[in-house]
């Protein structure tokens, strides 16, 4: 009898150990608290919104570690230093740049409702303006609250297979708007391409050495195509990724195309990186000029001839370098149609006629009729000009050296007589001894006149890299060469980009007809006619206008315009 007692007793005592270390236990276990949550959430959201922020989204990762972060610290009846969360989204698969946390420590659901109203720590992190998601993680013990709050840029998920899909369509639709056979899938170009993508993302190493190997590796013998391009960027998404104008060379065949999404430490979370390999066939002949059967183009004429307009005539007087006549024909033009950035035009040709008295009156009087960004860039060529300053910008060109000069001449005239070859040997000579934009240019202008549309685009592309901001008819002239070279080679669609920015420098009613050409031969006959349309609102000479009419009843006769 004792001994049972003695066992009943001891198995009271041990029962009574294990009920209060359940108790223990269930006091610092995390309770739902969902309505506590909500509210939270709520009130994090509303503060957004009076700060025009977009709202967060609940994150059931960011959940499960705020939990965790409240129970570690109510375990240790203090706040615990806060740790880094970004390992654990990416590690669940997430698109996370950055995360940030916030613990507070509370006697009442009221205090702690109130600190995340108030607390001006709690604020300054909800209110990150790059933040999209939020977890709340809640634990009572011994009547005190810990809360913890995490937070994180967490980019979505995209569709791969879609993603390739469509950029794919873009670049063959690129080529199609410039009447060039569409690229075929090559298996090897393809591994290489998903391997530098998946290698960018995961290791975060510069695309320039991935590049580099890359072409070392396809330069072996076992490789059976010609020259590779690679082009390689990085987008937030599909539809931000630039389609490049190479991929219209008439010369390339194949293709591999790689696509990766990750995390990226230069680039946002879920950003999309995009390597695209072009390759020549192995028989490419570089020297074959391209198949021209298109329209003659009109070509801009920079003398007067037949009927001009005002806006023409101050043109062709800016060209000719009479500015001060150029300035009273623009102000003239204005007096007609009362169009603000003539008088734009009007200051800028009395700054050319070292006139800075009528250049700052006039500009003064632009600023008043002009707003937004165009008032603020008004205004401060009005204080340059107060100054005494130049409103132009300064020459990005050098002086050439004489070995420069000597090499450009040589290109010149092996350019003339059609020596392509020694013509750009030449000019990269040239190029050596003085980096100047128009040898660049010059160079480009070589290799389409050879039929090399590819290596062309290539240096068009530098050189308007080169001088992106350059507002003169010299500049306008040069760009309508490059159009005309592009399209006599049937690349109308990157064609009337340059007849586009040619006309937002010297905007000569020829360069629309152009463009109307360019759309047409792309088949995109809606916007054909829109531009033949705007070319006869320019007042063309009677020939030119029968002509557009006729173009337009023949358009018009081909059923209805397809969407663009």
């Amino acid at each position: 009898m004792g001994i049972l007692f003695g066992v009943i007793f001891s198995f009271f005592i041990v029962a009574t150990s294990a009920f209060s270390f359940l108790g223990c236990l269930t006091t610092v276990t995390s309770r739902d608290f969902l309505s506590e949550r909500k509210k939270i959430v709520d009130t994090v959201n509303a503060m957004r919104e009076q700060e025009n922020l977009p709202p967060l989204e609940v994150d059931k990762i960011l959940n499960r570690t705020a939990r965790k972060q409240s129970m570690k610290s109510a375990d240790g009846g203090a706040i615990q230093v806060a740790v880094n969360r970004l390992p654990t989204l990416i590690a669940a698969g997430s698109y996370a740049r950055f995360a940030l946390s916030h613990q507070i420590r509370a006697d009442s659901r009221k205090e702690m409702m109130t600190a995340f109203a108030e607390d001006p720590l709690v604020r300054s992190k909800i209110l990150h303006g790059r933040l999209t998601h939020i977890g709340i993680g809640i634990t009572k013990h011994r009547g005190t609250f810990f809360a913890a709050v995490d937070l994180a840029r967490i980019a979505p998920k995209i569709d791969m297979d879609a993603a390739r899909q469509s950029l794919m369509a873009r670049i063959q639709r690129k080529r199609a708007d410039n009447s060039v056979q569409p690229l075929e899938v090559e298996a090897k170009l393809d591994n290489r391409a998903n391997h530098i993508a998946q290698t960018f993302m995961k290791t975060g190493q510069s695309s320039e050495g991935l590049i580099a190997n890359a072409q070392q590796d396809l330069g072996g013998d076992t490789f059976a195509l010609g020259r590779v391009t690679i082009t390689f960027q990085v987008a937030e998404t599909e539809t931000a990724i630039l389609i490049p104008s190479i991929t219209s060379d008439p010369a390339l065949a194949y293709i591999g195309l790689g696509l990766a999404q990750g995390n990226h430490p230069n680039h946002e979370p879920g950003s999309l990186t995009a390597a695209i390999f072009l390759a020549e066939p192995q028989t490419a002949h570089v020297h074959q000029p391209a198949v021209v059967n298109t329209p003659p183009l009109k070509k801009v004429d920079y003398a007067p001839a037949q009927k001009y307009n005002t806006v023409d005539l101050a043109w062709i007087a800016t060209l000719a370098g009479n500015h001060k006549k150029a300035a009273g024909l623009f102000k003239e033009a204005y007096q007609k149609i009362k169009k603000p950035t003539l008088l734009y035009e009007a200051a800028r040709a009395y700054a050319r006629d070292r006139n800075a008295g009528a250049a700052l009156s006039t500009m003064r009087k632009y600023a008043d009729l002009t707003t937004g960004e165009q008032r603020s860039k008004a205004l401060e060529m009005v204080s340059r000009l107060e100054k005494g300053e130049s409103i132009f910008l300064s020459s990005q060109q050098k002086t050439m050296s004489v070995e420069a000069q000597r090499f450009f001449a040589i290109g010149k005239r092996l350019f003339d007589r059609g020596e392509w070859d020694g013509a750009i040997d030449a000019f990269q000579q040239a190029y050596t001894y003085a980096q100047h934009p128009d040898i660049i240019y010059n160079i480009g202008l070589v290799h389409s006149r050879a039929g090399r549309i590819g290596k062309a685009l290539q240096f068009f592309d530098e050189y308007q890299k080169l001088v992106p901001k350059a507002n003169n008819v010299e500049e306008a002239k040069q760009l309508f060469e490059i159009g005309a070279a592009l399209f006599r080679a049937r690349q109308f669609e990157v064609a009337s980009r340059y007849f586009a920015l040619s006309y937002a420098y010297a905007p000569f009613p020829h360069l629309i007809y152009n463009l109307a050409l360019c759309h047409k031969a792309m088949g995109k006959k809606k916007a054909a006619i829109r531009f033949l349309r705007e070319y006869l609102d320019t007042d063309p000479p009677e020939a030119d206008r029968k002509e557009v009419e006729k173009m337009l009843r023949k358009l018009a006769k081909k059923g209805a315009a397809k969407k663009y």
